[in-house]
């Protein structure tokens, strides 16, 4: 069954209990403009407020999206001037609304992966960079240009890349403006699965099944960490993690782990609540 938000450029459907999100505007290689982008915001709300775990955000045609659309934008831009009557605060809400996507897709409850082939441009990197990971086709290519057009990355962009690339390739590509292909964008952590037989659906959900594998808690709590404690001094890290041990320690996880691995069976997880309550929190 599918779903469509955003006037249709955005299709949502479910398969083995994974919400794939599809840009669907292949003529204009999938442009976002802020009907699409509100879809994209809607989806993924819905996904998350019906308890999905597992979204996977992915591009229809040849290309997983060229960047927010110049000409969907113009209205918009133009309008941001001095007074009462300017458009600047519809700007503002937009760029929320973005930023409250980026927090969903991070949520400890949600596992999100973009599953990208072809260009990966601007606003599109950015979506894909708030996600938790990348499974790429050999053939994408990553770009964000976007100070060639008076613009600075959103959505986090500058932090993750940062923290992701290193300040170094950070800097090639936002000031440079340097493109960077699939391979070499694994090399550098970006991006986590290459998908050599192009086809990323497919090695989306080997991933998830990857996923799988371990304690929902955990993953929640692991996936936590490594937002935080980068930030963290080193002994205040160790504290952390002690004291996440400890309540790890209380649920039916780690006992059904252990109780699992004498019987030489695969551990059964206690399975979150339906809803997670991650809607923009």
């Amino acid at each position: 069954m599918q779903e469509s938000y955003g006037a249709g450029q955005v299709i949502c459907e479910i398969e083995d209990e994974t919400v794939f999100i599809g840009l669907n505007s292949p003529r204009s290689l999938n442009a976002m403009d802020p009907v699409m982008v509100s879809g994209i915001v809607e989806a993924t709300e819905d996904a998350a407020r019906s308890g999905h775990r597992w979204i996977v955000l992915h591009g229809k045609g040849e290309n997983f999206s060229s960047g927010a659309s110049l000409d969907g934008y113009q209205d918009l831009v133009e309008s941001v001037s001095p007074g009462p009557d300017s458009g600047m605060y519809e700007l503002i809400a937009s760029e929320r609304g973005l930023t409250d996507l980026a927090r969903i897709l991070r949520h400890p409850h949600i596992n999100s992966i973009a599953a990208v082939h072809g260009w990966v441009i601007g606003q599109a990197l950015e979506i894909a960079l708030a996600c938790d990971y990348v499974v790429a086709a050999p053939d994408a290519i990553f770009w964000l240009p976007e100070t060639q057009h008076g613009w600075n990355v959103g959505m986090g962009a500058t932090y993750l890349l940062t923290h992701t690339l290193g300040l170094g390739w950070a800097r090639r590509m936002l000031l440079l403006n340097e493109k960077l292909p699939a391979a070499r964008a694994e090399q550098l952590g970006l991006v986590s699965r290459i998908a050599a037989d192009n086809d990323i659906r497919a090695e989306s959900l080997k991933l998830i099944n990857q996923l799988r594998k371990s304690s929902p808690m955990a993953l929640q709590f692991q996936k936590k960490l490594l937002d935080i404690l980068p930030s963290m001094s080193l002994d205040d890290s160790r504290e952390m993690e002690i004291m996440t041990a400890y309540l790890l320690a209380s649920t039916h996880d780690p006992r059904e782990a252990m109780t699992a691995f004498r019987a030489g069976r695969a551990p059964n997880y206690a399975q979150p609540r339906t809803n997670n309550g991650a809607s923009k929190s």
